[in-house]
């Protein structure tokens, strides 16, 4: 029998930040994330996603570390991630065999 594929595309645009007064500095995170989610077999489900992070860290005194000011400023993370889930309980909510 021929699968359906059922897909489905989330995007997700955030911006969080953090003070951290006993490291002395203070962070800046500003983010997008893309999921695609599919299955390629009834139990077989696959997540992939890509994320990109402008971060931004600053100290919050002169009397910062010179670890914290040596790494302060921007930085821009962007990352792929495949994530596989194989699902072989027999029930999804109150499951008495699989894994």
């Amino acid at each position: 029998p021929i699968c359906k594929l059922k897909t489905n595309l989330t995007g997700n645009v955030y911006q969080s930040m953090g003070e951290f007064p006993q490291s002395g500095f203070k962070e800046l995170d500003r983010g997008f994330l893309a999921d695609l989610s599919f299955s390629s077999a009834p139990s077989v489900a696959h997540n992939l996603q890509y994320e990109a992070v402008w971060r931004n860290i600053g100290t919050l005194n002169r009397s910062a570390a010179f670890a914290v000011r040596e790494h302060s400023g921007h930085t821009l993370k962007s990352a792929l991630k495949h994530i596989l889930c194989v699902d072989r309980r027999n029930d999804t909510i109150f499951p008495t065999e699989g894994t």
